[in-house]
């Protein structure tokens, strides 16, 4: 599971950075070896202790320039200062020996934003959407977990950053092998699959694109998963299940590292890392449709086995706002202050952690206004045939337009508003009271 794998790994990680004793070298070395995923604040601390340390060795080099692409530690530091360690490393290759198929191509960006606020306008501001291109290769080795993978040739030893999470050691050559006949479809990407934001938008859309351009044969291929399989996972999976006539035997969720020996096609696409086009390949229409389908196609089985739910669950209603106070990060920290002022504007304030899979389905999509904090509990709009009104809150400089992209690209009434950041190293902020009620009038809900 991931949190049984990722976990560990983190504490680990932090164990052997704050750790007096560890100087440079072994610090660096453990990183090159480290095979876990790598998160900002990993980064951040890493580099704080890499600082400290050149002062006490005394060496002239920028800590603040340390990574290179893929979370590499930077080939020229290594080789002014440590080239020992260099050789721990794949070499990088291009992707240029692949086969360059378009799966989507390049389009105007009608949900462009100029006003979303840095850093959360990602997907929101370019002018045009890239195209969404599949590479396709033969054979070679794909190492993968459940939030990490690399895919390098053994024998050349080389990785192609294009199909990998980060640059990991020539130590994952240890791992356990599987032999894989078919053809294999990388779906797992930077993003995490536990998060269901990004396994909706852009892990399952991926997918349908591949199947429904034919780059993928559901009797044959193996799609490379993430994350843990969740009741929204697989509830989501097994709604493509009579679409495609796919089944769980299409499907890899690593449940551990281990290197996957490639006999037949491989395929992966430019925005895992090449041109990142999250979410939903940045609202594409093609993509949105198949989604809006797959989540009409799953909302309906689920009426069928839970009773109509279409009216939203009992005692909900129309206006909800989304709490996040159950959540450790990025939550409202005048969170009551704000729910009374929203719950006076008749909203009914829930968790979705409160309901059943069936009935956050049905919270959803018996809305007509909702209010929540930037988070996964707004995921959940897929299900809302419309019409919807959105206002999501923000902290000032943490998050993404995922919803605002995928809010317009459905045709909804979507809204934001800042808070202000308190500073408790858990992305917490403040909303204004005034400011709310304020907008609350403004939008007239």
């Amino acid at each position: 599971m991931f949190a049984d794998t990722i976990e560990p790994d983190r504490r680990d990680y932090f164990e052997h950075i704050f750790n007096p004793e560890i100087n440079l070298e072994a610090l660096l070395r453990y990183y090159i070896g480290y095979h876990g995923a790598i998160f900002q604040d990993q980064r951040n601390h890493l580099i704080e202790r890499v600082k400290r340390l050149l002062v006490e060795e005394q060496l002239r080099a920028s800590a603040d320039s340390l990574f290179g692409p893929n979370d590499e530690l930077s080939r020229v530091f290594l080789a002014a200062h440590f080239p020992q360690l260099e050789r721990l490393y794949f070499k990088a290759a291009g992707h240029e020996r692949f086969s360059a198929v378009e799966v989507l191509p390049a389009t105007v960006n009608t949900h462009q934003d100029k006003t979303f606020p840095h850093p959360l306008n990602q997907r929101s501001l370019p002018a045009w959407r890239a195209p969404l291109t599949a590479y396709v290769g033969q054979g070679g080795c794909l190492m993968v977990g459940p939030n990490q993978f690399q895919y390098f040739d053994p024998l050349e030893r080389v990785y192609f950053p294009a199909a990998s999470l980060r640059s990991y050691s020539q130590d994952v050559l240890r791992y356990e092998r599987l032999t894989m006949r078919g053809p294999v479809m990388l779906i797992q990407d930077y993003g995490d699959g536990s998060n269901f934001a990004h396994f909706a938008f852009d892990w399952l859309t991926r997918l349908m694109h591949g199947i429904e351009s034919g780059l993928a044969d559901p009797r044959s291929c193996t799609f490379v998963m993430g994350g843990r399989r969740t009741a929204f996972q697989e509830t989501m999976v097994e709604g493509l299940f009579s679409r495609y006539g796919l089944n769980w035997d299409n499907f890899l969720f690593p449940p551990k590292r281990m290197v996957l020996e490639l006999k037949d096609k491989f395929t992966f696409f430019s925005d895992h890392n090449l041109i990142p086009l999250h979410p939903a390949q940045m609202g594409h229409p093609r993509s949105v449709e198949m989604l809006r389908r797959l989540a009409h196609q799953v909302s309906s089985a689920g009426d069928a086995a839970e009773g109509d739910l279409t009216a939203g669950a009992p005692g909900v209603g129309e206006r909800i706002y989304i709490s996040r106070d159950d959540a450790a990060l990025r939550r409202v920290a005048n969170e009551a202050e704000i729910s009374a002022i929203a719950r006076d504007a008749g909203f009914a304030i829930i968790r979705m952690s409160d309901y059943s899979l069936a009935e956050q389905i049905a919270v959803m999509r018996g809305a007509r206004y909702v209010i929540g904090p930037h988070g996964m509990g707004l995921t959940h709009m897929i299900f809302n045939r419309g019409p919807l009104g959105i206002l999501e809150l923000f902290h000032p400089t943490l998050g993404t337009d995922a919803y605002a992209m995928m809010s317009r690209a459905m045709g909804f009434d979507y809204h934001w508003m800042l808070g202000e950041a308190i500073g408790d190293h858990k992305a917490s902020y403040r909303i204004d009271p005034a400011e709310f009620a304020r907008r609350l009038r403004e939008l007239d809900w």
